[in-house]
C-alpha cells in the first residue's frame, strides 16, 4: 500500500534535537493509551444496532486502519509541525479554515479527557455495590486525573509519557492475555460460533449503516501522534512509522478477538448484565472473579492514562496556534524561571484543565453524550487531514518533492498524482460522520453549544 522514498539530496536539515524529545515507544503509549480504551465500549456500543455481527465491524475498521496509517504518515513526513489537521488547512485552504478545524480539535480533547476520565471513574466504582458512589465522589475522582496530568505535564513531557507508557503496555498484555486465554477456553469448553454467522445473516441495512458509523468511535485518539510530531526523535517520519505500525497492529489484533470472544463466550443472561461493559464479563468468564478485578483495574488506570493524551494533543495543537498568532502569546510561557521543575509544557496546560473541570461539573452525568461530541468532532477533524493531504499533494509540489515519505498508493488527477488512502479513508469518515451528526440529535446540540465556546 505504501513505501518509503528516499529523501531528496536537496531537502532541508531535520530539526535539531530538544531536551523535550520522545522516543516513538513512549508517542506509542500517548496515542496507545486513547486508542486502547475502545476496547471497553465497542462492542457494546455497536450491539444494539448489528448485534452478534459486531466482530466484523470492528475488524472493518481495524482494516481501514491500514489506510489511515498511511495518510498520517504521509502528512507528517511532508508537514512535521504540531498541530495535525489544522496544520494542514492552514496550509492548503486558509486560516478561517484552519481556526475552525482547530477549534473542532480543541473540542475534541476537551471530551476525551471528560469523558476518559468520568468513564474511569464510573469502572473504578463498579468494585462497590451498584449505586453506592454518589455523583459528587465520581466527579472528585475523575478530577484527579485531569489535575494530576496538568502539573505532570508542565514538570516534563518526558515525565508523564513515561507513566502514560506503563499503564499502555500493561493494558495491552492483559488484552493479549485475556484474549489467549479466551481463545483457549472456547477450544476446550466450547462457544457458540454460530451467533456470529447468524448475526450476519439478519443483519438490517439501517442496522448495518448505524453500525458502520459507530465502529469508527473505536478509534479514536489516532490522530494525536500529529499533534506532538515536533516532540519526536529525529527523524520524525521514521518514529511516526513505528508509531503507527505498532499501534495499528496491537488494535488490529485485540479489538476484533475481544469483540468475537465477548459475543461467543457470554451467554443472553450475561450479555445483559454486562451490556456496559462487556468485557469485565469476558475476564470473569475466563478467568474468574480474580481476572475481573484486575480488568477493572487496569480499565481505570488506561482510561485515566487516556486524559493525558488529551492534554498531549491540545497541547501540541494550542502552542503551534499561539506561535503563529492564532492564540494569545501568554499560552507559550512556561513557569520555569519561577518553578525551576515546571520545564514541560507551558501555561496552554492551566486553561486546557479549567475547562475540562468546568465541562466536568457542569456534565457528570452526560458521559454518553460527551462521548458522541467526542466521537463527531473526531471523525470531522480526521477528514480534514485526509483532505489536507489530498491539497497538499495537488498544490504544494515543493513539499512533496522534499518529503522523505510518500505513498505510492496513488491515482492521477490532472496530471498530479493524489493518495487513495486519503481518499478511500477520507470517504469511509464521512459517511460516518453524516450518519452520527443525523442520528444523534442531542449530541449534535451539546456539541453546537460547546463548539461555538471553544
Amino acid at each position: 500500500m505504501s513505501a518509503q522514498i528516499t529523501e531528496p539530496a536537496g531537502s532541508t536539515a531535520p530539526l535539531p534535537k530538544s531536551h523535550a524529545q520522545l522516543t516513538w515507544w513512549l508517542a506509542a503509549g500517548i496515542v496507545g493509551a486513547d486508542i486502547g480504551t475502545s476496547v471497553f465500549y465497542s462492542t457494546g456500543v455497536l450491539f444494539p444496532h448489528v448485534g452478534f455481527a459486531a466482530p466484523f465491524f470492528i475488524l472493518l475498521v481495524a482494516i481501514a486502519m491500514w489506510l489511515f496509517k498511511a495518510t498520517y504518515q504521509e502528512g507528517t513526513a511532508v508537514t512535521p509541525i504540531n498541530g495535525g489537521a489544522y496544520t494542514m488547512l492552514l496550509q492548503t485552504v486558509g486560516r478561517r479554515a484552519g481556526l475552525v478545524v482547530g477549534s473542532l480539535t480543541i473540542l475534541s480533547y476537551l471530551a476525551t479527557g471528560v469523558v476518559s476520565a468520568l468513564s474511569g471513574a464510573y469502572y473504578l466504582s463498579s468494585l462497590w455495590p451498584a449505586g453506592s458512589w454518589p455523583t459528587w465522589l465520581v466527579v472528585v475522582v475523575a478530577a484527579i486525573p485531569i489535575l494530576g496530568f496538568a502539573f505532570l505535564n508542565m514538570i516534563g513531557i518526558k515525565e508523564s509519557a513515561k507513566l502514560v507508557f506503563g499503564f499502555a503496555s500493561f493494558h495491552f498484555l492483559l488484552l493479549l492475555v485475556i484474549d489467549v486465554w479466551g481463545l483457549w477456553v472456547s477450544l476446550t469448553h466450547g462457544a457458540d460460533w454460530g451467533r456470529l454467522g447468524h448475526g450476519l445473516t439478519n443483519l438490517a441495512p439501517q442496522g448495518a449503516l448505524l453500525g458502520f458509523a459507530a465502529a469508527f468511535l473505536g478509534i479514536t485518539g489516532f490522530e494525536t501522534a500529529a499533534q506532538i510530531v515536533e516532540e519526536l526523535e529525529r527523524p520524525t517520519w521514521r518514529a511516526i512509522q513505528k508509531i503507527y505500525l505498532t499501534i495499528v497492529v496491537l488494535v488490529s489484533i485485540t479489538a476484533p478477538i475481544s469483540s468475537m470472544l465477548c459475543l461467543t463466550l457470554l451467554s443472553d443472561t450475561d450479555l445483559a448484565l454486562y451490556k456496559d461493559n462487556l468485557l469485565s464479563g469476558l475476564a470473569k468468564a475466563v478467568g474468574g472473579q480474580p481476572l475481573l478485578y484486575i480488568l477493572v483495574i487496569d480499565a481505570c488506570l488506561t482510561l485515566f492514562a487516556a486524559v493525558n493524551t488529551a492534554y498531549a494533543g491540545a497541547t501540541g495543537l494550542m502552542t503551534t496556534m499561539g506561535k503563529q498568532g492564532n492564540l494569545p502569546s501568554v499560552v507559550l510561557r512556561k513557569w520555569t524561571r519561577q518553578v525551576p521543575m515546571f520545564k514541560g509544557y507551558p501555561f496552554v496546560a492551566l486553561p486546557f484543565m479549567v475547562l475540562s473541570l468546568l465541562i466536568l461539573l457542569a456534565l457528570p452525568g452526560s458521559v454518553n453524550q460527551l462521548g458522541e461530541v467526542y466521537g463527531m468532532a473526531f471523525l470531522a477533524v480526521m477528514v480534514s487531514y485526509s483532505l489536507g493531504v489530498i491539497l497538499l499533494r495537488l498544490f504544494q509540489p515543493h513539499k512533496i518533492a522534499r518529503a522523505p515519505y510518500l505513498s505510492r498508493w496513488v491515482a492521477k488527477l490532472g496530471g498530479k498524482q493524489v493518495p487513495l488512502a486519503a481518499i478511500c479513508g477520507g470517504s469511509l469518515l464521512v459517511l460516518s460522520e453524516v450518519v452520527l451528526v443525523i442520528t444523534s440529535q442531542e449530541a449534535r446540540n451539546l456539541g453546537i453549544q460547546l463548539f461555538l465556546a471553544v
